[in-house]
């Protein structure tokens, strides 16, 4: 999973398409890599409706987010 948190949110946003939204889509369709957005950062922080993200990202929160840690070989934070 590729968990977007705090500026990394902006990827999702439709409205204002980040240069990089579409490198990390195709990776995470290539990969079979879910793409998460952070529900409560894109809702406050952004006021970006998460039901109207960009195709390939999903809204999720700290749950899915330590679920995905606790299945993992790893994590990679950057």
């Amino acid at each position: 999973m590729l968990f977007c948190y705090q500026q990394a949110v902006r990827l999702a946003d439709p409205n204002h398409p980040h240069p990089h939204a579409l490198r990390w889509q195709q990776w995470a369709i290539e990969h079979s890599i879910p793409l998460v957005v952070c529900n409560s950062v894109a809702e406050n922080e952004f006021a970006l409706a998460v039901d109207q993200l960009q195709a390939g990202f999903a809204a999720g929160g700290l749950t899915e987010f330590a679920a995905a840690v606790a299945a993992a070989d790893r994590l990679v934070q950057f």
